[in-house]
């Protein structure tokens, strides 16, 4: 492996942190991001441009401002998306297939109840746009590492999950967190410091089998 080359980005500012998650979506691609104050109160928000080329150049982005729900063409007009109180930065956006028709599965970690590092509430919203509005908010699962003593000295923290639908299956979707210890002497050991995996029910999820 090597490093093919770098590409510095001219963003109007670094209030938002771009690149959560990219993907396309009809004519569009749809870039996610996130505005951290360095407190709980992590907000989501969402750009969209016409080309891939466009990714290292932020004056053809458009910005979604939930508020008047209209993209625009400012950074500094853009709104968190709607119906999202609060969220982990690595956050997941996917499209999905149901019985019912298509939906954006949004999956993350509520970062205010309880705050880190005991982070443990895995948290998903539903939508039918990429941009939002976001309902259905619900808890899937309560980690039980949180809190938990590491092998050492400290105690440990999850965070970081999301969503892998390539990997759905009849019981669901697959979802991934990860494991880490406020204390580093605590990673001497593999247990403290790994990735964990849970089965989401969705109902009417519809699934490549041969996945």
């Amino acid at each position: 492996m090597k490093l093919e080359s770098i590409q510095p980005i001219a963003l109007p500012d670094l209030t938002i942190e771009w690149g959560t998650r990219i993907f396309k979506e009809g004519a569009y691609y749809y870039l996610y991001g996130i505005m951290d104050p360095g407190t709980a109160n992590k907000l989501p928000y969402v750009a969209r441009f016409a080309k891939l080329s466009d990714l290292s150049d932020p004056s053809q982005w458009l910005y979604w401002n939930a508020t008047s729900r209209t993209w625009v063409s400012g950074q500094s007009d853009a709104t968190a998306m709607a119906g999202v109180p609060a969220i982990t930065n690595e956050y997941s956006v996917h499209r999905l297939n149901a019985a019912t028709g298509p939906f954006y599965l949004m999956t993350g970690m509520d970062p205010r109840n309880p705050p880190y590092p005991g982070w443990k509430y895995v948290t998903t919203y539903y939508s039918c746009n990429p941009q939002g509005p976001w309902t259905n908010r619900t808890v899937v699962y309560s980690t039980p590492e949180s809190g938990a003593p590491g092998c050492s000295v400290g105690t440990l923290y999850t965070y970081d999950p999301k969503a892998h639908p390539e990997f759905a299956s009849s019981a669901g979707i697959l979802v991934s967190y990860n494991v880490n210890s406020v204390n580093s002497a605590d990673l001497v050991c593999a247990n403290d410091y790994k990735p964990s995996f849970i089965r989401v029910p969705i109902a009417g999820l519809k699934f490549d089998a041969a996945h």
